[in-house]
């Protein structure tokens, strides 16, 4: 082929590439010349219906009655709008930000009871108690969904201003709706963290024995429990280690009893070992009679013991024997004697051998036991003179 016939074909393609640009560039201003009122019309009745499903843009809560079917009805007014693609993009977002709303509303009030939602309209509760059967997973999954931070929250809000640059310059903060449920988040989560805490803490306790050399360990253990308990949130989830404590506690009573009735004066030195543990300390107080009577009654018995015996001891201490007291009566009684034979007149001899008679009747070492000899017959009535002399 000559270099004047590839000139020729290059030309002719060129006009042809010309001429079909230039139609398409008459089609596309002809379309837009015909309706050019009725499309922008459309258009700012779709962007109202939107900015109608808040209850106010500036706080961003959401209208209660937004359904999925009218939802659908937006979305199906915008794809047919006469309008770029552009355009169709920034008002499908506008309508994502509502649904994206309504489902972390939903998804949050999840977290409560029916009768106790979270956000209602413009309406926030605090302090509410979780439902039963709710999962720390399942607010994990309702987190990484729609925890809202503070580039999102300008997006969003770009999409809902017609002006992109303005409303970027004024957006510093999450608006009311977004602080609302970022909080109820983490709320839940917090609970569930102090929860798992608590959780672990008292099987932790239930893993140690309950036997005597662990009171001091299980007391420790238990108070780091208690602790762990108080930043669980109430509700069910705090109710239920509650109650599983009061289950342990009343384990550890009957324990207890076994314990100190075995043990002497075991009671006193549990009392002293459980002190970390206000749980344990006010459940051994509160069963004192039930954990301590053995001790009670010896040390009853122990000091009526001590008081019989120095009752027993006293005469013993305080009586003198009659051998170290008592004057035999030959010292004192045969001068009498004499007296009497001087009275009858009778002569006295230097050295007289005693008669028969004499000696029954003076010398007392030869009378008989029951008459004279104090060791043998007169103990009784010297001890009844000794210990009562009144």
């Amino acid at each position: 082929m000559s270099n004047k016939v590839k000139i020729l074909v290059i030309a002719a393609l060129v006009v042809i590439l010309v001429a079909v640009l230039n139609l398409y560039t008459f089609l596309e201003s002809s379309s837009k010349t015909d309706r050019p009122t009725v499309t922008n019309n459309v258009s700012q009745t779709v962007q109202k219906k939107i900015a109608e499903l808040y209850i106010d843009e500036e706080t961003g809560f959401i209208q209660e009655d937004i359904t999925e079917e009218y939802v659908e009805s937006l979305r199906t007014e915008i794809d047919d709008l006469n309008e770029s693609t552009l355009d169709k993009n920034v008002l499908n977002r506008q309508l994502d930000e509502i649904v994206h709303r309504v489902e972390a509303k939903e998804a949050v009030n999840g977290f409560y009871p029916e009768e106790t939602p979270a956000i209602k309209a413009n309406q926030v509760a605090e302090n509410l108690s979780f439902k039963e059967g709710l999962t720390i997973e399942q607010v994990e999954e309702v987190k990484e969904k729609y925890y809202f931070v503070l580039e999102e929250a300008e997006e969003a809000t770009n999409t809902v201003s017609a002006q992109v640059e303005e409303v970027e310059e004024e957006v510093e903060t999450l608006d009311d709706f977004q602080t609302a449920i970022n909080a109820h988040i983490d709320y839940a989560l917090e609970g569930f963290d102090a929860y798992e805490t608590a959780k672990k803490a008292l099987d932790e306790v239930k893993a140690l024995p309950i036997e005597d050399g662990k009171i001091g360990t299980i007391a420790q253990a238990m108070a780091k429990f208690e602790s762990a308990i108080e930043l669980v949130e109430a509700g069910s989830a705090k109710d239920e280690l509650t109650q599983a404590a009061a289950d342990y506690v009343a384990g550890f009573i009957v324990v207890m009893q076994e314990l100190t009735a075995t043990i002497p004066q075991y009671y006193d030195l549990a009392l002293t070992a459980v002190e970390p543990s206000s749980l344990l300390t006010a459940a051994m107080l509160a069963n004192v009679e039930l954990l301590n009577p053995v001790e009670e009654s010896s040390e009853e018995s122990s000091e009526q013991e001590v008081i019989i015996e120095e009752e027993w001891s006293a005469p013993e201490s305080s009586w003198t024997p009659p051998e170290s007291s008592w004057t035999p009566p030959s010292s004192s009684t045969s001068p009498p004697e004499e007296s009497s034979s001087d009275e009858t007149g009778s002569e006295p001899t230097p050295d007289p051998e005693p008669t028969p008679e004499t000696p029954s009747e003076s010398t007392p070492s030869e009378s008989t036991p029951s008459e004279s000899t104090p060791s043998e017959s007169t103990p009784s009535s010297g001890e009844t003179d000794l210990v009562n002399p009144q």
